[in-house]
């Protein structure tokens, strides 16, 4: 309720103070101009004093903006004898605060549509996806137009708050906001009608009926056996989970269309036969649910509710709007959440009817196991502050699995643990595990995870081990480069082989600086020939650019209250250089040593936590 609150706060921020400086400017004018114009009458000698007084009272009981804004023939004549420019600011007033009230309204009218088409919405994926199709085009068309209202009503603001407290207006201000306002909407306009490319890249490998004759026949006998259509093609992969997708794919960039079931070969070396066909018969469950064709319909629709939200919080000016459709956005979460877990368990009992529920219940542990082993073994190799000569993530994943497996079982049961899915929210592994009527005991998860397996799927896949070896080192290879890249951030190097990781992505570097004198940049410190000594980054405090006796210098405050100057080329071109480099330079030489700082006072607090009773003394 508090963001529900909010946003309707911000959505009706700029219009309703639009209203209030629109209405005190108007006031303003109306006084302002009934003050000249009695003064006027007073300076007539020709008035009758019976004529005058008249005449003041009709002016104090006839404000301006009354007589500019009446259809009275009278009127009309009247306020065709003022001068153009007041009947400019009057006629502004008046449609700035049409604009304004128009924003209001039509802010309240998309809150009713939103709360009416949300409960409609969680009756069925059918009608979640016609509310979400009218709540998007709704959100569309009113919202840019409030952008764009509101936009018309800042610009109104530029000039009316300045001669309404200064009398007077700056062309600056009101052109500055203009251009702002501009490039604001034009951010929004295209996050709105921007073409989505709603295709999923694929990491892994075709596997055809052909080449896995065996394979394939199981797979139509389970599909048969559930009364759901086999895939059109089957991609496996090294990932921690199965998935199926309706949407358009690219595997290896290679484009395939129709129904795809995703297979973790991995998944299948741990797992028993009954155990993979019920992962398989849950996965087909979704085609037969028409999951994956809901998935499909609305997955590009929430890409553009996405899409559309940061462009609405990248243009600054817009964040009032950002806020109101962002608390949308949340509603809609919901519901799209409780169908999900819907569909989870509704897969789970087709699942369990298929082959059994022990089984089914036993893959989701190993899945949910593994997962997690894996992310853990994949978090240790990426801290690690060396480079990997070799990584072997998945002969590590067979080598590790059942010393894992009893601390997972220990820490599993709770909401939190959720097997990943890359396109839904998932239900927890308890909450699945009772849906199928399994206990969820820490001491039953052990029981299932010590079990032995025969991976009897993974060898009904022709040359498995090269296959998979084979994506393992595509993906070590990706992994390997990533370490490397953050290790460049992580680093403080000290010995040969960490110096050349850095100095590889920050190379030392010879610019130009005041008359053809040269500094020289490396990742660990500033040199110019003037100096004494470098300038190490890790010294430096600040950077300051100013000029002194028409000279450009960067004057470098260091630790210790030291100060070292560097004084700049004339040429623009060459201070951006110099600047920016070290700049860069800089920046990594301090997120580097954030970092160790935080490394190093985590080592220490877990060396508190673990050390013993007779240390502690």
């Amino acid at each position: 309720m508090g963001v529900f609150m909010m946003a309707l706060l911000w959505l009706g921020f700029v219009p309703i103070v639009s209203l209030v400086v629109f209405n005190l400017a108007e006031a303003d004018l109306d006084r302002t101009n009934a003050n000249f114009l009695e003064e006027g009458m007073r300076r007539d000698r020709d008035l009758h004093p019976d004529e005058l007084r008249e005449g003041v009272e009709f002016i104090r009981s006839h404000p301006l903006s009354e007589v500019f804004a009446s259809t009275d023939p009278n009127a009309r004549a009247m306020a065709a004898r003022f001068p153009a420019h007041l009947r400019v600011y009057y006629g502004s007033l008046k449609w700035l605060s049409r604009i304004a009230w128009g924003c209001v309204l039509s802010g309240a009218a998309l809150i009713i549509v939103v709360v009416l088409s949300i409960p409609l919405g969680a009756k069925s994926q059918s009608w979640q996806y016609v509310s979400l199709l009218v709540g998007w085009h709704s959100i569309r068309l009113f919202l840019t137009l409030e952008v764009i209202a509101q936009a018309i009503l800042c610009v109104g603001l530029s000039f009316w708050i300045t001669a309404l407290v200064a009398h007077f207006y700056s062309v600056q201000l009101v052109l500055g906001t203009a251009f702002t306002v501009a490039v604001a909407v034009l951010g929004v306009l295209s996050g709105v009608f921007v073409r989505i490319d709603d295709t999923i890249a694929i990491e892994g490998e075709l596997l055809s009926a052909s080449e896995a004759p065996e394979f394939w026949e199981e797979l139509e006998r389970i599909s048969e056996a559930s009364g759901t259509p086999p895939p059109d093609q089957v991609v496996v992969g090294i990932t921690d989970n199965f998935f199926v997708t309706e949407n358009r794919v690219t595997v290896r960039g290679r484009p395939s269309t129709g129904k795809t079931l995703y297979v973790s070969l991995g998944l299948l070396k741990i797992l028993d036969g009954a155990e993979a066909e019920t992962i398989l018969a849950h996965e087909l469950a979704h085609f037969n649910g028409d999951d994956t064709a809901y998935s499909r319909r609305i997955g590009p629709l929430l890409h553009r509710f996405d899409r559309y939200l940061a462009a609405l919080h990248e243009g600054v000016l817009t964040r009032p709007v950002f806020a109101c459709v962002l608390m949308i956005r949340r509603f809609y979460e919901a519901s799209l959440q409780r169908l999900s877990r819907e569909r989870e368990y509704r897969a789970d009992r087709a699942a369990a009817t298929v082959v059994d529920p022990e089984s089914a219940g036993n893959a989701l542990v190993r899945t949910a196991a593994y997962s997690v082993y894996r992310r853990d073994i994949e978090e240790r190799l990426f801290e690690e502050q060396s480079p990997h000569a070799e990584l072997n993530i998945g002969r590590r994943l067979e080598e590790g699995f059942l010393d894992f497996a009893p601390g997972f079982a220990d820490a599993a049961i709770g909401d939190a643990a959720a097997a990943p899915h890359p396109f839904d929210s998932h239900p927890s592994l308890g909450q699945r595990l009772r849906a199928l009527g399994r206990p969820a005991d820490p001491e039953s998860l052990r029981d299932v995870l010590a079990r032995a397996t025969d991976g009897a799927w993974y060898g009904k896949i022709p040359d498995a081990p090269r296959r998979e070896a084979e994506l393992w080192s595509r993906y070590e290879s990706r992994f390997r480069e990533a370490h490397e890249r953050s290790l460049v951030y992580r680093l403080l190097p000290s010995t040969p082989e960490e110096v050349a990781i850095v100095a590889a992505a920050f190379p030392a570097v010879t610019l130009a600086a005041k008359r053809g004198s040269l500094v020289t940049i490396d990742h660990e410190k500033i040199s110019h020939e003037s100096w004494p000594e470098a300038v190490p980054f890790a010294h430096l405090v600040t950077i300051t650019a100013r000029r002194e006796w028409g000279t450009p210098i960067l004057c470098f405050d260091l630790q210790g209250d030291r100060h070292v100057v560097l004084p700049l080329s004339r040429r623009e071109k060459e201070q951006q250089q110099v600047f920016m480099t070290i700049q860069s330079y800089w920046h990594r030489q301090s997120v580097a040593a954030a970092y160790q700082r935080e490394l190093n006072a985590s080592e220490d607090g877990s060396a508190e936590d673990g050390a013993s009773p007779e240390t502690e003394s």
